[in-house]
């Protein structure tokens, strides 16, 4: 990641949240470096670097790397310090198995929830996935589209109001992110073309939306099912190679 962009982004955390700890900042700004493979699977974070290139001491940049370690995005190497873990095949599949498992449960309960508030800010997380083109795979387009999927998905989280679902949601949420973002990366769909999958994926957005407007649960819950089970794991593990 260059040292400018990474400089800025930590501006910017520091600057939305300037009460809450340092190392929680950095580990945000890292994580989501990670996620967004800005720093690649396999390379080395240099804690000594970080730290000099953030005007920071070490010392929060080593509570923010072992909170990246617990996260299961970077894995110490003695002797080679922290490196980037790479996501495979069985992590995948089982976030995605975990997706299917509650992400549906949630749209149920926010199309309970939902105000009319809450539906003109959700039309407005959709709109982002809209002004994505569709035919652009640009590594910058994908970014884009991830946020739009980030954003709407946590306005969901935010509507369904659970706090056991959204406990156990938190727990994983890294582990979510990542699995969208790979997903948006290297996608794969049954339905579709990889060319037009971010299409397929704002239609599917837009009938869940459709449905938590129309305060229709069981309508939101296959949408979502429809949605999350479009991917074939193996197959897009083997497209890699």
């Amino acid at each position: 990641m260059d040292a400018h962009v990474l400089q800025e982004e930590f501006a910017q955390e520091q600057s939305s949240f300037p009460l809450r700890f340092l190392y929680d900042n950095l580990f945000n700004v890292l994580r989501n470096a990670i996620i967004l493979e800005e720093y690649p699977p396999g390379s080395r974070l240099h804690e000594g670097e970080i730290a000099e290139t953030l005007h920071v001491s070490r010392t929060p940049v080593l509570r923010a790397l072992s909170m990246l370690a617990e996260e299961g995005l970077v894995e110490y190497h003695e002797g080679r310090g922290y490196l980037i873990t790479k996501p495979d095949y069985r992590s995948i599949r089982d976030i995605m198995i975990f997706r299917e498992s509650i992400e549906p449960v949630l749209v149920y309960h926010a199309a309970k929830y939902a105000g009319e508030r809450d539906i003109v800010e959700l039309r407005r997380c959709l709109q982002m996935f809209k002004d994505v083109d569709v035919q652009d795979r640009s590594p910058d387009s994908i970014r884009r589209f991830f946020y739009a999927d980030k954003t709407f998905h946590d306005k969901i989280r935010a509507l369904c109001s659970n706090v056991y679902l959204n406990r156990s949601y938190d727990t994983n949420l890294t582990s979510v992110y990542r699995s969208i973002y790979f997903n948006n990366k290297y996608p794969y769909s049954i339905n579709c073309s990889a060319t037009d999958t971010h299409g397929a994926a704002y239609q599917v957005h837009l009938n869940i939306y459709y449905a938590i407007r129309a305060r229709n649960g069981r309508m939101g819950m296959e949408a979502c099912y429809s949605h999350l089970r479009q991917y074939d794991i193996r197959t897009l593990f083997q497209s890699m190679e």
